[in-house]
């Protein structure tokens, strides 16, 4: 059998489309990337150079194994089309066509590390954290910056929506964004977002440019479409602008990425700017079952916008599925863990289970049951709640309510306080010991950022010694610690928590 035959009627379809702007909705398990790899086999053995051919993918080891796979079923040819990231497509570009812009083709880029090193660097050569009202961490500086870049949204609207707590730091944060454009100029610096700006930028405004890459790349594919920015949609139409040779392949109702201002707009306004689209479903489903499918297609209807599909499946086997319904977070996660154990007790092990949540975060109130009732687990996409630095944070001031000479916890207590590094921690941690772990020996230094961190733990203490009591929750410690704390407690519906 032929690789061909093996294609259902849309995927076949979609392969044999060469010409337009083409619009594949591959359903989650609908042989999406099957048909990826069969199209580029069926461009190759009809043709045209590989050299004519760019694949866009979400990360360069995708691609790789697309072309590979290509190669295997197809003309060994197929291994030289180029296939990549945006980000490295654009790198690429830009190195050739830099001096149009401006820039220096032997432009070194930041990764993520070194974008960290620089705003560190700035704020501490402007003394932006010094202020008595808190200035964001760089991790925050950095996601702002990003989505202003990636987005088009202005710094006021996203500190409003999202980081209200900074909104009188407003001047301070452009200022910081300003000096972080002119620290790249000047020594020939992109970031990662940089390398789409500047190569929209350059095809926006370089028609010749333009012109010339859209000539050489006469069919273009971009994989996980619904994943992609504003930005990387738009340099994608620019790419195909002389032949309208796009397909980009994704589906509206698989878009839980939202790294680096992705959005599910691009797939939904593609028939928009292509107004020739030829769309093509992807239904047929090859993972799942039948009862599973009618329940996804049902809550498909309820969204409010989206492109009309069925996924169907010739398997018929498997049980019915289970909504249930619970009145918070802790309710859930104890009638999840509850499933779990029942399931361990009729013979399935735990590593046969999974729990699938929207977002990391999500899974902090089970991580916490499960831990409790001693159920092993593993947690992908992030650490475990426990794990993170600003819980492990919250537990060293806790800790040493209890223990003051808890030493591991006061070091990292103390590097929380601006201007306390390693040195001086050890230094203060010197005198807690000498004075057998008394809070008061801290509150005698006459620094103004120390008193205000050790105060509210002092007082805590002191009321935990004199009531003996339980320590309870303290939004005071945990908000000074986090700086998407009024953020996240929004959005958490445990109406206990909010109290």
């Amino acid at each position: 059998m032929s690789w061909k035959e093996e294609l259902n009627a849309a995927q076949l379809e979609a392969v044999l489309t060469q010409e337009g702007p083409v619009l594949v909705l591959a359903g989650a398990g609908t042989g999406k990337t099957k048909t990826i790899v069969s199209r580029l086999a069926q461009l190759v053995s009809s043709g045209v150079p590989t050299s004519s051919i760019l694949l866009l993918t979400f990360t360069r080891k995708a691609a790789r194994e697309m072309l590979l796979r290509a190669s295997s079923i197809g003309d060994k040819r197929c291994a030289e089309v180029q296939g990549g990231t945006f980000h490295s497509f654009c790198s690429g570009v830009l190195r050739k066509f830099a001096p149009a812009l401006g820039i220096s083709s032997g432009f070194t880029i930041l990764d993520d590390s070194d974008t960290l090193d620089v705003f560190q660097f700035l704020r501490n050569e402007k003394d932006f954290g010094k202020a008595r009202s808190r200035f964001p961490s760089n991790e925050t500086l950095i996601s702002i910056y990003s989505e202003i870049q990636n987005t088009g949204k202005t710094l006021q609207s996203i500190l409003e929506k999202d980081y209200p707590l900074f909104l009188q730091r407003t001047k301070d944060i452009s200022q910081i964004f300003e000096d972080y454009k002119s620290y790249k100029t000047e020594r020939s610096l992109l970031d990662y977002d940089d390398l789409l700006y500047f190569t929209r930028d350059l095809l926006t405004n370089h028609p010749g440019v333009r012109n010339a890459l859209s000539e050489r790349y006469r069919f273009i594919m971009v994989d996980e479409f619904q994943d992609t920015n504003k930005v990387q949609a738009h340099i994608a139409c620019l790419l195909a602008s002389e032949h309208s040779n796009l397909m980009v392949v994704g589906d509206d109702a698989q878009c839980i990425y939202t790294f680096r201002g992705a959005s599910v707009r691009g797939i939904l306004d593609f028939p928009k700017i292509f107004p020739n689209t030829k769309t093509i479903f992807l239904e047929k489903n090859y993972r799942s079952t039948t009862a599973i499918l009618n329940l996804a297609n049902e809550v498909l209807q309820n969204f409010s916008e989206k492109y009309d599909k069925y996924l169907f499946t010739d398997n018929e086997n498997g049980s019915i599925p289970s909504v249930l319904q619970f009145e918070d977070e802790l309710e859930e996660a104890e009638g999840i863990t509850e499933i779990l154990l029942r399931k361990k007790e009729d013979g399935i092990p735990f590593k046969k289970m999974c729990v699938l949540f929207r977002a990391g975060w999500n899974s902090n109130q089970l991580e916490l049951v499960l831990a409790k009732r001693n159920v092993p687990f593993v947690k992908f996409g992030g650490r475990k709640f426990i794990e993170t630095a600003h819980i492990k944070d919250l537990l060293s001031f806790l800790k040493l309510l209890l223990n003051p000479l808890d030493s591991v916890s006061w070091v990292r207590v103390l590097k929380l306080i601006p201007g306390i590094g390693n040195s001086k921690a050890n230094s203060i941690l010197d005198k807690i010991r000498k004075s057998s772990g008394s809070f008061e020996v801290l509150l005698g230094e006459n620094e103004t950022a120390i008193d205000k961190y050790i105060s509210p733990l002092y007082h805590l203490y002191q009321k935990h010694r004199e009531t003996n009591s339980e320590v309870k929750k303290s939004l005071p410690i945990l908000s000074i610690t986090i700086e998407s704390f009024w953020k996240r407690i929004t959005t958490i519906p445990n109406e206990d928590l909010k109290t």
